[in-house]
């Protein structure tokens, strides 16, 4: 079921309600209303109402009132929850007159659950309630109580599905480069499923995020908080490089830490117990030994190699300060990363397509996935610090061979504008075409005809472009989803890039690793191409667009966890350091309740 999909005819009933005038059931919502107060109508007015407070009339009062000291709906579900409740005639679904039902029992148990999701538990606790195990027996025969009880559990539920399938935080808040607007769940479509389900808590479960790395962070999350609250071996102290094959005393310290994180096991195997006939002269190996050991052997090399490479280090095998750092590094440090890439993950679409690519920046690693699989992989470069690659979800419509560069305004005037002060034949001489713009007339001019001494940023109406050749800064090809912030993918003549393990090189679009591969794979599915076609096409040199019958979706993403090609979780470095500011807002409660 997608985010928005309706599950009933009922929800219209709820969406024609929630546009009408305000009707006689809601007519209070003129004034503030107090439930717990028996207002008696005056004369003619609601003359069929009862004088006795029950529930449904307390919950009606609650939903009337434009404000209630004792409690506020968001202004996000008031139109839909009162809707909701107005097609029922304002009769409860979790409350009975002794307390909570078996299904809101089930709805808190599912919410009490929270922290496995990377959430926090008490956002979602009823304020009227102790604890999750609580069933409100204590405000039997209180029918005031009971509604604003009724009315809280169905609050914690609508915010506990809103962030479960779009996040806690609005992300364009938390960082400009975050080009996504999560869609969460209709509040209606919610309300429906969860009074007519049998199981609501399972429903609420299964409104997270389904990609595969979603459970790999949630299995991990899980496992961290277990092996922190057991955590007892002491900092590793600083010091010198270690190489395979040297002696440090910290080796001991080191080998027990990679114990403790499930990153080494003793190897017995040599262990002697005196079978041999010259036992005497044969050391005996116990585990003790093993462990007091200052060598840095193989083995141990070979986990410290595996450590490196789930921390997103440069695996060499070498114990430099860096994995020192990482080995020091408390649980807590991976418990904040997997939290806030669960996070991430939430901001993604619903349903990205049963073909789909998928670029992780922190991995320079790009995917295309079919039905759930890998049918393609291949490395990227993506932007700078200073120019970083924004994170959206789009859909690709088009691939242009042998195209043209159109250089931005920022690189043309920070970049190029200098150099022409000191080198005016640059773009003559790398074949860039002279664009003038003044005047309202756009002409093309000799680079050698301009003198650029007498150019700068206010003044410059100028256009340069690339033409396609082997040259062009775009290679032989893009790979086109227009978006606002002008991004792509596209082919590079600096090859040489690909061998670097960090790759964040590009003014932002995202450079290809053998694109021809990619455009072979999408064409052959998409128009019966063959690769020999697509090669002639590229060896012609001619500019030419080819528009996809069907659009692929792609989605530009930043996560600092992810999985390897065996399916592995790593972790990545946070070159754009963006986790920092996700985590800091997750811990602001004013801002993470989205």
């Amino acid at each position: 079921m997608g985010k928005g999909q309706v599950v009933s005819k009922n929800i219209v009933a709820y969406s024609v309600i929630a546009g009408l005038m305000v009707t006689p059931a809601l007519a209070l919502d003129a004034v503030a209303v107090d439930p717990s107060v028996d207002e008696s109508p005056a004369p003619g007015v609601f003359a069929t109402e009862q004088a006795v407070q029950t529930v449904p009339t307390s919950i009606r009062r609650f939903l009337a009132a434009k404000q209630s000291q004792r409690f506020t709906l968001p202004g996000h579900m008031r139109k839909h929850v009162g809707a909701f409740y107005a097609v029922r005639d304002f009769e409860p679904i979790w409350v009975l007159k002794d307390g909570l039902n078996q299904r809101a029992k089930d709805v808190l148990a599912q919410m009490s659950q929270a922290q496995t999701e990377g959430l926090r538990g008490l956002d979602y606790l009823p304020a009227s309630l102790n604890g999750f195990t609580d069933d409100g027996a204590a405000l039997t025969g209180d029918p005031v109580a009971l509604a604003r009880l009724e009315i809280e559990v169905t609050r914690a539920a609508l915010m506990y599905a809103r962030h479960a399938t779009a996040g806690r935080l609005i992300p364009k808040q938390v960082d400009s480069n975050m080009s996504v607007t999560p869609r969460a769940v209709d509040p209606s479509s919610v309300l429906e499923s969860l009074s007519e389900t049998q199981s609501p808590g399972d429903y609420l479960s299964g409104l997270f995020p389904k990609l595969p790395e979603y459970r790999k962070f949630r299995a991990a999350l899980s496992k961290f908080r277990s092996l922190a609250s057991r955590m007892t071996s002491e900092p590793i102290s600083a010091g010198g490089v270690i190489r395979p094959g040297e002696e440090d005393p910290r080796i001991e310290a080191i080998r027990r830490r990679l114990i403790e994180l499930g990153s080494y096991q003793l190897d017995v195997s040599e262990d002697t117990h005196g079978n041999d006939a010259n036992s005497d002269d044969v050391p005996v190996r116990t585990s003790e030994a093993i462990l007091a050991s200052i060598t840095y052997d193989g083995s141990l090399t070979k986990a410290v190699r595996t450590f490196q490479k789930s921390r997103g280090l440069t695996v060499d095998g070498i114990i430099g300060g860096s994995t020192i750092n990482a080995l020091n590094g408390t649980y807590e440090s991976q418990i904040r990363t997997l939290t806030a890439n669960m996070e991430r993950m939430r901001w993604l679409p619903d349903n990205l397509g049963s073909r789909y690519i998928i670029v992780n920046q922190a991995a320079y690693e790009l995917r295309l996935m079919d039905n759930g699989a890998i049918t393609h992989k291949a490395r990227v470069i993506v932007g700078k610090p200073k120019h970083q690659t924004p994170v959206i979800s789009d859909a690709m419509s088009h691939i242009i061979f042998n195209p043209y560069w159109n250089v931005p305004r920022s690189i043309a005037t920070k970049e190029m504008l200098p150099r022409l002060l000191t080198d005016p034949s640059y773009l003559s001489r790398q074949g860039y075409e002279v664009f003038y713009n003044g005047g309202g007339v756009k002409e093309q001019i000799y680079s050698d005809d301009v003198y650029w001494d007498e150019v700068d940023t206010e003044t410059f109406n100028f256009h340069f472009r690339q033409p396609p050749g082997p040259g062009n800064a775009l290679g032989r090809m893009k790979f086109m989803f227009p978006n606002r912030h002008n991004i792509y993918l596209h082919d590079t003549p600096t090859k040489s890039l690909f061998k670097r393990s960090a790759r964040a090189f590009s003014h932002g679009c995202v450079r290809l690793h053998n694109p021809q591969k990619l455009a072979e794979i999408l064409l052959r599915s998409d128009k019966g191409w063959s690769p020999r076609r697509i090669k002639r096409m590229i060896d012609t040199g001619v500019n030419q667009r080819i528009n996809l019958k069907r659009k692929i979706p792609i989605h530009l993403t930043y996560f600092t966890a992810w999985t390897d090609g065996n399916g592995e979780l790593t972790f990545k470095r946070d070159m754009y350091r963006r986790d920092n500011r996700l985590i800091q807002a997750l811990n602001d409660v004013q801002i993470a309740m989205n």
